[in-house]
């Protein structure tokens, strides 16, 4: 068994079988070249590869992570505030409506940790930082921003302005920027073409919820799919109020 640190991260070598007999030596040289996989199963790194120790390569080397932790603190930071600012906000909803509710132990961040919302985030941070996850990231993704950004008496939910330039934002944004190939969206100069009108309308429209943009590396994207289905129900819209017109204007005529 041997035992490597770098970066951050202990790990555990077990060899899948040895090729001939090593004997290691605090000057050795040892290199490690690795793949990692998320284990669903002990839901822990794993990573294969091999060792080359002193030029020597070692094959079929099986890493176990010793770290439980597997987010970076800069993703943790994001999940951590996400959820107290959402405690927050559901505490003073509450309050506000005299809900009745039990004298409990205080309702802390190990609670938190182990809510839907707590685990939706951690998997969206986990797809962003390359792991493999168990769910589509992108009903992850709907179910946060339900319960965050949420309308009372409605389905969907609207974001705040410049929700992108957020860290909560960053990261929904790094998660689409890999769900969604870059060849099936355009860019805001392609969409105002695709609709014949002027920039600011696109932007107009986003303001008002009529496009849902995408923000890759903080430029304005669309969705290609999306464009097309809305110039044509446009392009539908016109040719039945060209028709509505018509209509009026011969029973003018006639009368």
């Amino acid at each position: 068994m041997l035992i490597f640190e770098g970066k951050g991260l202990r790990l555990r070598a077990k060899p899948a079988h040895f090729v001939g007999h090593l004997q290691l030596t605090r000057s050795a040289s040892i290199e490690i070249f690795f793949s990692k996989q998320f284990c669903k199963l002990t839901r822990k790194l794993v990573f294969y590869g091999h060792v080359c120790y002193d030029g020597r390569r070692v094959d079929r080397w099986l890493f176990l992570a010793e770290r439980e932790e597997t987010m970076t603190p800069v993703h943790q930071k994001i999940i951590d505030e996400t959820l107290i600012a959402a405690y927050t906000r559901m505490a003073e909803q509450i309050s506000a409506l005299a809900y009745p509710t039990a004298k409990e132990e205080q309702y802390n961040q190990e609670h938190l940790s182990h809510s839907q919302l707590a685990q939706d985030l951690t998997l969206i941070a986990q797809y962003v930082e390359g792991y493999q996850v168990e769910e589509d990231p992108q009903q992850a993704i709907e179910r946060v921003c339900r319960v965050l950004f949420g309308r009372v008496g409605a389905v969907g939910y609207v974001l705040p302005k410049k929700f992108h330039k957020t860290t909560l934002g960053e990261l929904i944004y790094a998660a689409y920027e890999q769900l969604i190939p870059r060849d099936q969206l355009v860019t805001t100069d392609a969409a105002r073409k695709a609709f014949g009108v002027e920039r600011q309308s696109i932007y107009d429209w986003v303001e008002e919820g009529k496009l849902s943009p995408y923000y890759i590396k903080g430029k304005q994207m669309f969705s290609s799919a999306d464009i097309q289905h809305q110039t044509q129900q446009r392009a539908e819209r016109h040719k039945h109020k060209q028709v509505e017109n018509n209509v009026l204007q011969a029973t003018k005529k006639s009368s």
